[in-house]
């Protein structure tokens, strides 16, 4: 916009001068009594890591949100819901080789390796599908994750002892060693018996980690989120709204304790000016407390359906506070709406309460949310299964004894590598609605089925190939079994029968079979006792148990 330096009414300006006055500019790039006073900028511009230039501020703001995460009642159970509905069952994996039976092999001894906790886990406590939501929980409340793949084991470090000494003079970012170009070289850690409390000054103190080997292959798996280009470290989903939560547990603490006041009352004795009354009565069983400035304090036990007599001319009247404030909830709710907002969860998703809106509300509310959380899973997909995947077939190809392993990935190259990770996906919020509407937008020709595809989330190409695979897998399956059970029924009763393979996958109880030429059909059975002859009433009986056992 247009700005110039404004002059008194008064002054006259002369043409000229004012033309050259006259220039364009920011008006957030000027000071202003209505900026908030902001410490820590370069106003010649930054790259991100300058920002995190303070190690112990890094590390500050780092304990903070776990500490929050660990005891206050919001952020341990927003960054809960969150991952739940990211990660749900796990992450499958289906690997693409081309060949399907090494697909098959490749996956099965993956999964073998991937759940067992003994294998995947240098502690041996947890299978990989826990290794990875606990990468998750620390990229979202520590701000990232470090594995460590070692001998055919993973290790999780935590985020915190990748450290800087501050006798180092090389190019080190929270302690990451980066090249002129930012790529990483070296992680540098804490050795794990450090001293949370001990600075750490010397190069010695901590053990370096290259990230990558000689052939390219990642050596330290660095799961993070960076939201600019030279972010080398990542920083806490919550770091923007700390100062709000601390602030919110204040008050909702405080509303607690006014609510705890509220159960109680109080007694106001009320005397006339003057007033030279007996001692008061005694209420209860009395007892003696030391206050903090020295003096005792007596306290009455007042028991239900204590009469309480005053002193003549005395007034006695009860009292007991409004709690609680219906300014306070709503004040809540907004405070909840920014903190929930910052790691892409809806307040009703984190409340489990839909009283809140409408179904339309829910849904919209749902899909935008789902935006987010696809990319979380693409970006942990990549982070830890696919790398977790590609390690351990590069363990298995140096093991002994996989010759053959080892000539099928020199003959398949990088594509023995390839693998599909099936990420989960959220059911319908109205199946029958959700489905028919789908329908009729392809009837239609309102939307293409690769375009509905993708709102699902899926590949139509993949999608098509695997209904195809499916599909004939089944009917292959399906004339085999028709054929041996032909065999078998001529071997046991000599009768030949011609069974139409549809009715094995699915079985018509009205639909006899059909035999060989020249042999009569069965006779059919007689119906029930008060059937109406046409078997409606045997399955209605079916359909009755069936409704019985799922009820």
């Amino acid at each position: 916009m247009l700005m110039s330096r404004r002059h008194s009414e008064d002054e006259r300006v002369p043409v000229p001068r004012a033309f050259t006055e006259l220039r364009a500019d920011w008006a957030a790039g000027r000071e202003s009594r209505f900026q908030r006073i902001r410490t820590g900028l370069n106003l010649l511009g930054s790259g991100a890591d300058y920002h995190i230039r303070h190690e112990m501020q890094f590390l500050r703001a780092m304990e903070h949100a776990r500490d929050m995460a660990r005891n206050d009642t919001v952020v341990g159970a927003i960054v809960e819901r969150c991952l739940r509905n990211i990660f749900q069952g796990g992450f499958g994996l289906d690997p693409q080789t081309g060949d399907e039976k090494l697909d098959e092999d490749l996956k099965a001894d993956f999964l073998e390796w991937f759940e067992n906790p003994a294998q995947v886990d240098v502690s041996g406590r947890f299978d990989g599908h826990a290794l990875a939501e606990q990468a998750a929980w620390g990229t979202k409340v520590d701000g990232g994750a470090f594995v460590l793949p070692q001998n055919g084991q993973l290790q999780a470090v935590e985020y915190h002892r990748c450290r800087t000494p501050s006798n180092t003079r090389r190019n080190v970012v929270a302690g990451v060693l980066i090249n002129e170009r930012r790529r990483p070289l070296e992680y540098w850690f804490t050795k794990d018996d450090l001293n949370p409390l001990q600075s750490l000054s010397r190069v010695g103190d901590i053990e370096p980690y290259p990230a990558y080997d000689e052939t390219g292959e990642e050596l330290v798996w660095h799961i993070y989120d960076p939201k600019r280009f030279t972010q080398t470290r990542g920083v806490s989903a919550f770091a923007p709204v700390l100062d709000c939560l601390g602030m919110f547990e204040d008050i909702n603490f405080a509303n607690l304790v006014r609510a705890q006041a509220s159960a109680c009352f109080v007694l106001i004795r009320e005397t006339p000016p003057g007033f030279s009354g007996g001692p008061t009565g005694r209420l209860g069983a009395r007892r003696t407390e030391a206050v903090s400035d020295g003096t005792d304090r007596l306290i009455e036990e007042l028991t239900p359906g204590t009469e309480i007599k005053g002193r003549p001319g005395e007034t006695i009247k009860g009292f007991a506070p409004n709690v609680p404030n219906a300014e306070f909830f709503e004040h809540a709710r907004f405070t909840l709406q920014l903190i929930c907002a910052c790691v892409n969860l809806p307040l009703i998703s984190f409340m489990l309460d839909g009283r809140e809106t409408n179904f339309s509300g829910w849904r919209g509310a749902l899909d935008q949310a789902k935006i987010g959380w696809r990319r979380d899973q693409a970006l942990f997909a990549h982070g830890f299964h696919r790398k977790a995947y590609r390690y351990h077939l590069r363990c298995r190809l140096a093991q002994r004894g996989a010759a053959v392993l080892r000539k099928l990935a020199a003959k398949l190259g990088e594509q023995f590598y390839r693998l599909r990770i099936n990420r989960p996906r959220w059911p319908y919020i109205q199946p029958i609605q959700d489905i028919k509407a789908a329908s009729l937008e392809l009837e239609g020709l309102h939307i293409s089925p690769r375009r509905q595809a993708q709102e699902r989330g899926y590949d139509l190409v993949e999608l098509t190939n695997e209904t195809v695979a499916d599909n004939r897998q089944r009917i292959v399956a399906a004339f085999v079994a028709a054929h041996k059970a032909e065999q078998e029924i001529k071997k046991t009763t000599e009768q030949k029968v011609r069974i139409d393979p549809a009715q094995v996958l699915w079985l018509n109880p009205k639909k006899p079979l059909a035999l060989a030429e020249g042999v009569p059909a069965p006779a059919v059975p007689a119906p029930a006792a008060g059937g109406n002859g046409d078997g409606r009433e045997a399955t209605r009986q079916r359909g009755n148990e069936a409704t019985r056992l799922r009820g």
